[in-house]
């Protein structure tokens, strides 16, 4: 498959072919309340890093790096990974390289699944270093409108370090029912916090989406208190 070549300047890629110029855009059609406040955190993350300004555009030979490398990664994607959807290089703040694969383009939202966990460990990360929260904070000093009315010993043992390592002692994740037929109208940190937690926190894994619901709720709080 011949590979467009690239150019600091968009337009450049032929009509149709699977590889399009373009810069990552993050966006989402979104109606529940609780996934609005959620995204947002991500959102806010983004623009703090960009500031409300686009990347600028440079050669690849401007920032040190052979365009024939760059081609010969882009080539060696396309064949050994299934599905490629986009592809980004940044170097010294400038955009060098950026390919989208058909039916992608630049225009089309693109939902990230577990992606926005980083988003979601920056936003902390931020909280952390301006002096909102601290790692070892409790998770139920955050929710105390959500916690359950006499928390657990392991409960009320959960850490801010244990939501970012999906380690707070849940056996297994909360069921929220947003997209079913059981669909709730609890917060999603109500629904988090009365599910069981047999373990003690910090000694056991288990792969949860939940944790990082809890963590955007969180960051999108200091947000709004600090708006």
């Amino acid at each position: 498959m011949a590979t467009p070549p690239l150019n600091a300047n968009a337009g450049v890629a032929t009509e149709g072919h699977p590889y399009k110029l373009c810069m990552i855009k993050l966006t989402r059609s979104l109606t529940d309340s609780n996934t609005i406040r959620l995204w947002t955190a991500f959102l806010l993350v983004l623009l703090l890093a960009a500031q409300a300004v686009a990347l600028p555009r440079s050669s690849p030979e401007q920032q040190g790096i052979p365009s024939a490398a760059l081609l010969a990664f882009i080539d060696a994607a396309d064949k050994e990974i299934d599905t490629m959807n986009s592809f980004m290089l940044v170097r010294h703040g400038h955009v060098v390289a950026e390919a989208w694969w058909a039916p992608y383009d630049r225009d089309t939202p693109h939902i990230l699944y577990s992606l926005s966990k980083s988003f979601t460990s920056t936003a902390v990360g931020l909280a952390i270093a301006e002096g909102k929260l601290s790692l070892d904070d409790q998770v139920l000093k955050f929710f105390p409108e959500d916690a359950p009315a006499e928390p657990s010993r392991n409960l009320s043992a959960m850490r801010v370090r244990d939501l970012l390592r999906m380690s707070t002692g849940n056996q297994t994740e909360a069921a929220f029912g947003v997209f079913g037929p059981e669909k709730t109208a609890d917060p999603w940190t109500k629904i988090f916090l009365a599910h069981p937690v047999p373990f003690k926190p910090g000694t056991h894994f288990v792969y949860n989406s939940r944790h990082f619901h809890a963590l955007g709720d969180r960051a999108e709080s200091d947000r709004r208190h600090n708006a």
